[in-house]
């Protein structure tokens, strides 16, 4: 009973009462390495890590405690792009079909890809409010280019975004992520014309599906929608990643964004608000 109670309360830091009473029904992820909530909960955030979901309490401590900053930006952009394929691969593209911009609870791994890129952006917003990490996070942004992660080098533009900065670090910011739309367009077109793999920025292809369904009896739309779920297919076919990401580091990042939007961090004046199934919104 002491080990429930346990239990209990270290899952309160970090879920609504509604999402933990349903933990233990919450059905099992297809290659067992997560457990997600229950999807007939209107509070769902993001999935349950593999620590929580497995009551490694001692474990999901330990990976709370990460410092983010003694991670080395190569590799942190490395766990980025891992972070990123977990959610992207398990997108059904049947959760696309009808998808018009609004949280719906047959549309689970849209809101949890979402929701975690919102949770980014806030937690890096955290750091970012001191100019002295600002060159760290712009190294990191160069190994995303690398890495082609249109995705997190998005949302790492956005923090940067929120808070008050010099004239020479927006030029930095604008040389590796120019994040208006007309730019990524171009970015989007170009990589799609190349066989390597990339990572697209998922806010800007949820919005292209949202327009396309919105607007099902134009021709065009619909071959556009097409393109997209065909681009979805691709991306979920190809993209492997080398280094699956560790659970410390899963836990470590879900821990971090459910924190943010659940506003228990601190991000600044600015805050980047896109949730979706949560109570608590920045």
């Amino acid at each position: 009973m002491a080990h429930e109670e346990e239990i209990f309360a270290f899952l309160s830091k970090c879920y609504a009462k509604e999402d933990i009473k349903n933990i233990h029904n919450s059905p099992t992820n297809m290659d067992t390495t997560t457990t997600y909530l229950n999807t007939n909960n209107t509070t769902e955030i993001l999935p349950l890590s593999y620590y929580i979901s497995k009551s490694k309490l001692s474990s999901a401590r330990k990976a709370e405690g990460i410092d983010l900053l003694s991670i080395p930006p190569k590799k942190l952009a490395r766990l980025l792009t891992d972070l990123d394929i977990l959610f992207i691969s398990r997108i059904n593209p049947t959760e696309l079909v009808e998808y018009d911009g609004t949280p719906k609870k047959n549309h689970p791994n849209i809101s949890y890809l979402k929701n975690k890129n919102t949770g980014l952006i806030n937690f890096f917003s955290s750091f970012l409010r001191s100019a002295k990490n600002h060159k760290y996070f712009l190294r990191v942004m160069k190994h995303l280019k690398t890495l082609r992660n249109l995705n997190s080098l998005e949302c790492i533009s956005k923090a940067f975004r929120t808070q008050k900065l010099s004239q020479s670090i927006t030029q930095e910011i604008n040389k590796e992520a120019d994040d208006s739309y007309f730019s990524l367009r171009q970015k989007v077109d170009f990589y799609s014309t190349e066989p390597e793999v990339f990572i697209y920025p998922f806010d800007f292809f949820l919005k292209d599906v949202e327009d396309s369904n919105l607007n099902i009896n134009q021709e065009d739309a619909a071959e556009r929608f097409c393109r997209l779920m065909e681009m979805l297919i691709f991306l979920q076919n190809n993209l492997k990643s080398e280094r699956r990401l560790k659970n410390k580091y899963e836990h470590f990042f879900f821990y971090n964004i459910q924190k943010f939007i659940r506003g228990e961090g601190d991000a600044g004046e600015e805050v980047y608000e896109n949730v979706e199934g949560a109570f608590l919104i920045l």
